[in-house]
């Protein structure tokens, strides 16, 4: 049962963090098209550099969450086949 719990908490957690990011980086990339959009030639010189920044940051710290929800989701995965046999 506490392996289960475990293992629902770190998926959960993990799953959340990813999640989060995804859409954080796509905002920004959202946000770079529309001042595209909008104004083409007013973008600042390092527009699209700070974008990409922004979007790999995001990125590493939801590549960090899929680690505890990869644990997570073995850990539970592992409790309901121990408890079959």
């Amino acid at each position: 049962m506490k392996r289960r719990m475990l293992g629902l908490f770190l998926a959960s957690i993990g799953g959340a963090t990813a999640i989060t990011c995804i859409i954080l980086a796509l905002g920004t990339l959202g946000g770079l098209y529309a001042g595209a959009m909008n104004d083409p030639l007013g973008q600042p010189d390092a527009a699209e550099q700070n974008a990409s920044h922004a979007m790999l940051v995001y990125a590493g710290i939801g590549a960090l969450g899929v680690v505890p929800m990869v644990i997570g989701v073995y850990l539970v995965r592992g409790s309901f086949f121990s408890r079959r046999s």
